[in-house]
C-alpha cells in the first residue's frame, strides 16, 4: 500500500539544511542577476523584472547628504552588509527568500539571534506576497528554518496565522519529520498532534514510531502506539515497531510484539489493515528466521490468492537475507503467475551477487511478466561484465527485446565495460540501438568513463564516430575536464578547440576554467572565459567561474576579479558579474559532516568580519546597486 508519507522521504538521514543552503543560494544568484536598473547611460538585463530598487528621486534643488545614504561605516559586518543589499529587492517573494537563505548562513555561523531577526522579516513579507504558490513555498522555507534553529513553537504559530498556508498538514509533516531526523522525538509528536488529516496524521505517527524504534528508542516508538485510540491501527504500528526492531538485531525486544500481533489479527475488521498487517508479520518472521511460522500463518488466510500473494513476499525476503536456497524451494509452490514476477526477481539479483550467473539466469527465464523479465536479465548482464565475462554478457543481451534507451541500465552497461577495459564489447552495444540519438548519448557515457579512466586516445576514438555535434561537443568536453585535471592544460586546449558546436565550445571553455580554477591557474582560465562569444556565455562563465573559485578556497583569485569588474560598475557585464556574487562575498564555504554516516560536505556560513580587501569592494559594490 502506498503510503501519504511517500510526500517526503521516509528514510533520509542527511540534514536538510544543507540542501536549503545550496538551493537558496541558487535562487539568491538569479534573484540578483535578475535586478536591473536603468541609468541615463546604460540599462542592465533588458526585458527582466527589476528587483534592485532605485535610490529615491531627491526634489529638486535639494543635495543628498552623506548622512541620508545607507552607507555601512568601518564596524559594519558581512551579515550587515548583505541585508542592506537585501533591502534593495522590491519584489516581495525574492526579497523573502533572500532573507531566509541569510538566517541559514547566519545559522551556520552560530548567530541565532541574529538569524532569528532575519527571519521576523522575511515572515513579515509572507503576507504581502500574492501569488499563492510562491507565498506557500516562502512559508514553508521560513518554517524549515525556524524549525531548524529549535523555534518550533514560532514556527507553528507562523502556521496557524489566516491564510497562511494552504497545505498546512504537510508543512506540518516536514517539520515532524525533520525533528526525528534530529533526534527530537518528544517535540516531533507534538507537531504531529497539531494536523487535521487523521489519516495523514496517522501515517506520520508510524513513520515517526518506526524511525524512533530504528534509532534504538523503542520505549519512545511504543509509547506512540498509545497514543492511537483505533485498536487496527495500534496493532500495525506495534508490528511496524517490531519489524524495525528485527532488523536492528534486537530480538529480545522484538519477540513479544510479533506474538502480540499475531494474537490480535484474527480481531483486524479493516480487510486492507488486515492483509497490511499479514504482510508485515510474515517479513518480520522471516527476518527473525522463523520461515514455519511464517508459512503456518499464510495458511490462516482463506482467499488462495492472497496466500499465492503473501507467499511471494517470503520468497523475496528470504533472497533479499541471502537464503537462496530455501527460496527457491517455495518459489516451486507459487503457481499463480501474476505474483511471479517480484519475488523471481529478488532471487535473480541475490543469485548475481554470490556470482552464481547460470542459476540466475534460470530464474530468469521463468519470468512471465516481459519488463520484470528485462530488468532481472538486465542485472544478470551488469553482473557478468563486472566479473570479465562479457562474452557470455553479450550472448544475454540478444534475448532483451525492450532495450529500454530511457533507463539507467545502457549507460550503467558502458560504463561497466570500459571499467574492465572492454571497449570492443562496449561498442558492439551501440548497434542495439535503433535511434540515431540515444546511440550517441550512450557513446557519450564511453567518452565520459573513459577519460576518467584516463584513457584520452581512446576517448577522442569514440568521439569521432560521433555525428551530431551538439552530442559529440558534450563528450569531448568531458575530456577536457578531465586532461586538466591530468595537469595536461596545453592538450585540454586542444581539445577545445576541435569543438565545432558553438554551445558546446563556450562550455568546453568553462569546464576548462572551472578545473583550471580550481588547480590555482584562475588567470589563464580568465583569459579564455572572456574570449567567449557571444558575450550572454562570456557573462553566465564568467560568474561561474568566480562562484567555483569561491568555492574551492581561492578567495584571492575571485575578489581580484571582482575588483576589477567594480572598476568599470557601468558595464553590463561587471554589473550582471558583481550581482551574482553578492552571498558569495559575504560568506565562506566549510566542510560540514551532516550525519554520522555521511561524507563531509560543503555548506556556507556568514563570515563575522570584512577584510580591507572585501570591506572596499562591498562599498564599491553597495554604491553601484
Amino acid at each position: 500500500m502506498k503510503s501519504h508519507i511517500g510526500d517526503i522521504p521516509s528514510k533520509t538521514k542527511r540534514t536538510v539544511l544543507n540542501l536549503m543552503i545550496f538551493f537558496a543560494l541558487v535562487v539568491t544568484v538569479a534573484i540578483f542577476n535578475g535586478c536591473n536598473k536603468k541609468s541615463d547611460s546604460t540599462k542592465v538585463d533588458s526585458g527582466s523584472e527589476s528587483v534592485i530598487s532605485k535610490p529615491a528621486t531627491p526634489p529638486e534643488n535639494k543635495q543628498i547628504a552623506p548622512k541620508d545614504l545607507a552607507v555601512p561605516d568601518e564596524s559594519d559586518t558581512p551579515g550587515q552588509w548583505v541585508l542592506l543589499m537585501a533591502q534593495k529587492i522590491k519584489a516581495p517573494y525574492r526579497r523573502a527568500q533572500t532573507l531566509n537563505m541569510i538566517a541559514l548562513a547566519q545559522i551556520e555561523a552560530g548567530s541565532k539571534k541574529e538569524a532569528l531577526s532575519t527571519l521576523n522579516q522575511g515572515i513579515e513579507l509572507v503576507q504581502t506576497i500574492e501569488n499563492a504558490s510562491q507565498k506557500s513555498k516562502t512559508l514553508r522555507d521560513l518554517v524549515d528554518s525556524l524549525t531548524k534553529m529549535g523555534e518550533v513553537k514560532r514556527a507553528l504559530e507562523l502556521l496557524k496565522k489566516p491564510k497562511s498556508d494552504s497545505n498546512v498538514d504537510y508543512t506540518l509533516k516536514r517539520i515532524a519529520f525533520s525533528l526525528v531526523n534530529a533526534e527530537d522525538g518528544k517535540q516531533a509528536l507534538a507537531v504531529i498532534q497539531e494536523m487535521k488529516d487523521q489519516r495523514d496524521k496517522v501515517d506520520a505517527l508510524k513513520y515517526v514510531a518506526e524511525q524512533l524504534a530504528k534509532k534504538g528508542q523503542s520505549k519512545q516508538a511504543l509509547e506512540i502506539t498509545e497514543t492511537v485510540l483505533e485498536k487496527d491501527n495500534k496493532a500495525l504500528f506495534r508490528a511496524t515497531i517490531g519489524s524495525a526492531l528485527a532488523e536492528k538485531g534486537d530480538k529480545s525486544a522484538a519477540l513479544p510484539l510479533l506474538k502480540e500481533s499475531i494474537e490480535i489479527l484474527p480481531a483486524i475488521q479493516d480487510p486492507r489493515k488486515k492483509i497490511m498487517l499479514y504482510d508485515v508479520i510474515i517479513k518480520f518472521q522471516v527476518k527473525l528466521g522463523e520461515v514455519k511460522q511464517a508459512l503456518d500463518l499464510i495458511q490462516t488466510v482463506e482467499h488462495e490468492n492472497l496466500q499465492q500473494m503473501l507467499l511471494s513476499e517470503v520468497v523475496s525476503t528470504l533472497a533479499q537475507t541471502g537464503d537462496t536456497e530455501q527460496a527457491i524451494k517455495l518459489a516451486e509452490k507459487i503457481e499463480n503467475l501474476q505474483f511471479n514476477g517480484d519475488h523471481l526477481s529478488s532471487i535473480a539479483e541475490a543469485l548475481v551477487k554470490a556470482g552464481q550467473f547460470d542459476q540466475a539466469l534460470a530464474i530468469a527465464q521463468e519470468i512471465s511478466s516481459p519488463s520484470k523479465k528485462t530488468t532481472a536479465l538486465e542485472s544478470i548482464i551488469l553482473g557478468l561484465v563486472k566479473a570479465g565475462k562479457s562474452k557470455q554478457a553479450l550472448e544475454i543481451l540478444v534475448q532483451i527485446d525492450m532495450f529500454n534507451e530511457r533507463t539507467s541500465f545502457p549507460r550503467n552497461l558502458a560504463k561497466a565495460f570500459v571499467k574492465v577495459g572492454d571497449l570492443k564489447s562496449a561498442l558492439l552495444v551501440a548497434n542495439k540501438f535503433k535511434d540515431l540519438n540515444p546511440k550517441e548519448f550512450y557513446l557519450s557515457e564511453i567518452t565520459k568513463t573513459l577519460a576518467e579512466e584516463g584513457e584520452i586516445q581512446q576517448a577522442l576514438e569514440v568521439t569521432q564516430k560521433m555525428t551530431q555535434r551538439n552530442i559529440q561537443g558534450a563528450a569531448l568536453t568531458k575530456v577536457v575536464s578531465a586532461l586538466v585535471k591530468m595537469g595536461k592544460e596545453k592538450q585540454a586546449l586542444d581539445v577545445v578547440r576541435q569543438i565545432v558546436d558553438v554551445d558546446a565550445h563556450a562550455s568546453a571553455i568553462n569546464e576548462f576554467a572551472s578545473a583550471a580554477s580550481k588547480a590555482g591557474k584562475y588567470e589563464h582560465a580568465l583569459e579564455l572565459v572572456q574570449s567567449i562569444q557571444p558575450q550572454e556565455h562570456n557573462v553566465f562563465y564568467l560568474k561561474m567561474m568566480v562562484k567555483n573559485l569561491f568555492e574551492s578556497g581561492e578567495r584571492e583569485q575571485a575578489l581580484a576579479i571582482l575588483q576589477d569588474a567594480a572598476k568599470a560598475p557601468n558595464d553590463p557585464k561587471n554589473k550582471s558579474v558583481l550581482r551574482a556574487n553578492i552571498m558569495m562575498l559575504a560568506t565562506e564555504p566549510f566542510p560540514k559532516k551532516m550525519t554520522d554516516d555521511s561524507d563531509d560536505r560543503t555548506v556556507f556560513r556568514m563570515k563575522k568580519t570584512f577584510t580591507p580587501q572585501e570591506k572596499q569592494l562591498a562599498q564599491q559594490m553597495l554604491e553601484v546597486f
